[in-house]
């Protein structure tokens, strides 16, 4: 699947997950913390997580390994509902195509509407 392809698909889970998220009251725009999920990819060369590390600075995340030490877990402060979230994530597709990592999505916890 082309990149293009993928970050369709993603985007369209993305309206998933806000929908999951309303139907427990949360509308996403409440400011929180964000886990993206990546990992590398088996059938090609992937860069090392260092080098991930440094190329995902400026998107202002943490990261630490998964539970089973095969990849790495995003996470930032932020928003899930604006056109921008939606952007950043095509964006962290497009960077991890680049280093050889597969981006397997995103989750955060729900925040009830204040």
């Amino acid at each position: 699947m082309d990149l293009a392809a993928r970050q369709r698909g993603q985007a369209a889970r993305n309206g998933m997950i806000r929908e999951a998220l309303a139907a427990q009251g949360d509308d996403g725009r409440r400011v929180r913390q964000v886990s993206h999920y990546v990992f590398p990819d088996l059938a090609g060369e992937a860069a090392s997580d260092g080098t991930l590390k440094e190329a995902v600075a400026g998107y202002g995340f943490t990261a630490r390994f998964t539970a089973a030490g095969d990849g790495l877990i995003l996470e930032h402060e932020r928003e899930v509902a604006s056109p921008e979230f939606d952007a950043e994530v095509a964006g962290l597709i497009d960077v991890m195509d680049q280093l050889g990592w597969h981006y397997d999505g995103w989750d955060c916890a729900v925040l009830a509407a204040e």
